[in-house]
């Protein structure tokens, strides 16, 4: 997380003002903003069987759309091959 005067660090992660990788997603609505998700970006791994707790793959569009108030859908998961 990173901010320009350092109050966002503080308030949502330490009391020092540092910067570490971070992704959140504020909502808007009727002109009021809020805080809807974050998540520090950090580079541990899944126990083999288990699903991954954070997000490990910053790049990967379905964390995107996982992180959305609509998300991506309950009858969606990444594929290796799409289509016929």
């Amino acid at each position: 997380y990173s901010d320009m005067d350092g109050d966002f660090t503080r308030d949502y992660v330490s009391a020092e003002d540092a910067d570490m990788p971070g992704y959140t997603v504020f909502t808007r609505k009727d002109g009021v903003i809020r805080h809807f998700w974050s998540e520090e970006i950090g580079f541990d791994m899944a126990d083999p069987g288990q699903d991954p707790r954070g997000a490990v793959e910053q790049d990967a569009l379905w964390l995107l759309l996982d992180t959305t108030p609509e998300g991506r859908g309950s009858d969606w998961h990444p594929s290796l091959s799409y289509g016929g």
